[in-house]
């Protein structure tokens, strides 16, 4: 592609980066992660006051993957080809935040339904804005011998945060609903003033722009996506562990509250078992990843999914249920900690954006797929709730099976920083005559 730099460097000649480069890279993500928890956890009891049934509230919350399918491909594309003094990524994370800041003030305090809903399209528009953005900066910045314990970290940090907003936030939400919306506006303005001002990024300069035309961009992600066997592999194992997940999650308060009952404790130790868990063990599942294999790590997290639904599927009281949110805890944080770390070995340099955009491609239609079909599954089999625990067991075994096919050792050697092209020679042939 004539767009493209002619060299590279390769892998190791990105320069180990420092514990406090990993914190600052850590920082920039972590209004991502309480994004999601704004969108899984209030915007769905604001929208049910204004609207009069839950048909309603589930088109208002299809719009998060929906504009995940659709904007995160297309900003990753025109990041790769972007070339500005500020950096590659910044300019769309600096371009997002006022947008974010405005439509997180907007929701809790608007009574009409058009605006909330307008409120909820900008908020959905510039988080996917917001986040293939920052997701991008961790490959082109990270060597891939330190990416899941920078992972790892990542995952501490958010767990810390969501700690602080289970425990001093989200109750006071029936007391005044702004406080959880305050403290993300808070949070970004901080974490994202870090992105900006205490990040360098590292990147190739690529002059061509993509045109703006639908043709040439679906010919990108398909390119971008297909080129290498071990990206659709792992694409694949995204969409079918999503929706097992996703199936789980929508049900599963169905399911305590009609077949196994609930109370107030068992609904804090779900909120609480994924914090601590991560807290537990993120930073020896990243050691390990980085160590011994990314890839077994990921298997791993498949293969304890696939216990805690077994879990489940045996579970004939709440009391059992237990075992289930701590293997699913367990699973989760090592499947952060090792996925997109193994993904990115295998991102040529100029497409490291539209490759991480793509991934709401595969566990967005997962997401969708499971709003569509919930309604159902419920109306086919009414109490028989075991057919969720097969449905999720049948999506996570052909899991385990796509990614022991990725060719981890292959994807080491895959070029992955850019630089400009008469450095990349230079450069690449020091290294060639360090391996002679």
């Amino acid at each position: 592609m004539e767009g493209e730099a002619k060299g590279s460097l390769e892998p190791e000649l990105l320069k180990p980066v420092s514990l406090w480069c990993m914190f600052k890279i850590a920082i920039s993500k972590i209004p991502h992660f309480h994004f999601e928890y704004i969108s899984n956890t209030f915007i769905s009891p604001l929208a049910r006051d204004l609207v009069s049934n839950a048909t309603q509230v589930g088109l208002i919350q299809a719009l998060n993957p929906l504009f995940g399918i659709l904007v995160q491909p297309l900003i990753g594309w025109r990041s790769d080809h972007t070339w500005t003094r500020l950096g590659r990524r910044k300019p769309y994370v600096l371009f997002a935040l006022p947008w974010l800041l405005v439509s997180l003030a907007l929701m809790p305090l608007t009574h009409s339904l058009w605006l909330f809903v307008l409120a909820v399209l900008i908020y959905q528009l510039f988080v996917d804005l917001n986040a293939v953005s920052v997701w991008a900066i961790m490959p082109e910045t990270v060597p891939l011998e330190q990416r899941s314990r920078q992972s790892s970290v990542e995952q501490l940090f958010n767990a810390a945060v969501m700690m602080v907003a289970l425990i001093f936030i989200g109750p006071r939400y029936d007391t005044c609903h702004l406080y959880p919306f305050a403290f993300c506006i808070a949070l970004t303005i901080a974490c994202t003033s870090v992105t900006l001002f205490g990040i360098k990024e590292h990147y190739r300069e690529v002059r061509e722009r993509p045109q703006l035309r639908f043709v040439p961009f679906l010919r990108a992600v398909v390119d971008a996506l297909f080129r290498d066997r071990n990206i659709w592999l792992y694409m694949l194992a995204v969409a079918c562990s999503s929706y097992g997940a996703n199936t789980v999650t929508t049900f599963y308060t169905l399911f305590v509250s009609r077949t196994l009952g609930s109370t107030v404790g068992k609904a804090v130790f779900i909120m609480f078992v994924g914090p601590i868990v991560t807290l537990l063990v993120a930073l020896p599942l990243g050691l390990l990843a980085d160590r011994f294999s990314k890839k077994k790590v990921l298997l791993f997290s498949y293969a304890v999914s696939l216990v805690s639904y077994v879990i489940g599927l045996t579970a004939s009281s709440s009391d059992q249920m237990y075992g289930y949110w701590v293997f699913a805890a367990l699973a989760g944080c090592a499947n952060s900690v090792s996925g997109y770390a193994l993904l990115s070995q295998f991102m040529p340099p100029t497409k490291v954006g539209i490759i991480g955009g793509a991934i709401p491609l595969f566990y967005g239609s997962a997401r969708l797929v499971t709003m569509v079909t919930t309604g159902a599954i419920i109306d086919a089999f009414g109490e028989n709730y075991r057919v969720i625990w097969w449905i999720a067991i049948a999506c996570i075994t052909p899991c385990i099976v796509l990614v022991s096919r990725i060719d981890e050792s292959r994807g080491a050697r895959q070029p992955l920083y850019g630089a400009s092209a008469q450095t990349a020679e230079i450069d690449r042939g020091a290294h060639n005559s360090m391996r002679g």
